[in-house]
């Protein structure tokens, strides 16, 4: 299983999260939605199965290739 996170200082999100994080201090976080798409294509197009919550790298070696 992989696990997939984007850090923004001690702010840590979740793109597989079924619900939003929330800051404590009550601040606003601005993501930098664009690097997260970038990031986020390149893994789509990688040997790993998706379900809601988390990604699988295919186990078939071949496709690792």
């Amino acid at each position: 299983m992989l696990k997939l996170e984007y850090h923004y200082g001690s702010q840590v999100f979740d793109p597989f999260a079924l619900t939003e994080s929330v800051d404590p201090d009550g601040r606003i976080m601005i993501r930098d939605m664009e690097t997260e798409a970038k990031i986020m294509h390149r893994i789509e197009a990688a040997p790993v199965h998706f379900s809601e919550t988390q990604m699988v790298v295919n186990s078939d070696e071949a496709s690792l290739l």
